[in-house]
């Protein structure tokens, strides 16, 4: 038996299905705390708020996932607090069958996106962030740089500075001094630096 689960984080929300609810959750939450989810809205949220919520929405069984998560998919997928990257249930491990496709067909006819959203289905496809996510305005004592996600945060200055990152947008806004910094520390971060994030 599996489940249509939601990853919730303040008032944004991702829906999936899986087969293994425990495992499935567990590679979330890694792909997340490395910054490497594939999903870049939710890895721009975790970035920012961090503490998802995970919950069961539904037990169904393992042949009929992919149809339900369509149908939750469909309900809330032009909500823009909606984190899914597609308009389209995940079938990795359960193929569409063609009744599957026969009902998507006919649940798309007539149906139109706002602008809004046809925008996020185009970002997706580009590989680019969506229209929610906001670039990161970081300053290390007069050197101004940009970023939108923790990933491209860690790319330029190391794994490491992981848990200073982590500290700034606690502290968004306000510039902080760095202190008690581990010289051995593989990133480029000392004592006494000056450090700024704000959100564009």
């Amino acid at each position: 038996m599996g489940c249509i689960y939601a990853i919730t984080c303040s008032d944004r929300y991702y829906i999936g299905s899986t087969k293994n609810f425990h495992k499935r959750m567990a590679e979330h939450k890694g792909l997340l705390e490395k910054g490497t989810h594939k999903n870049a809205y939710m890895q721009r949220v975790f970035d920012k708020y961090g503490g998802f919520e995970y919950k069961i929405l539904e037990s169904v069984e393992d042949d009929k996932l992919v149809d339900r998560e369509q149908v939750h998919i469909d309900r809330h997928y032009d909500d823009v607090k909606c984190m899914n990257a597609s308009p389209h249930a995940h079938r990795a491990y359960n193929p569409w069958t063609d009744e599957s496709r026969k009902k998507m067909s006919e649940s798309c006819k007539g149906r139109k996106h706002t602008e809004e959203t046809k925008k996020k289905i185009s970002d997706t496809k580009k590989g680019v962030p969506s229209t929610n996510h906001r670039a990161v305005k970081f300053i290390w004592n007069d050197k101004e740089y940009e970023f939108y996600a923790m990933s491209h945060f860690l790319k330029e200055f190391g794994d490491s500075a992981r848990c200073i990152y982590r500290r700034l947008t606690k502290n968004a806004g306000k510039w902080i001094t760095l202190y008690r910094v581990n010289e051995s520390s593989k990133h480029p971060f000392s004592n006494g630096d000056k450090l700024f994030l704000s959100w564009k």
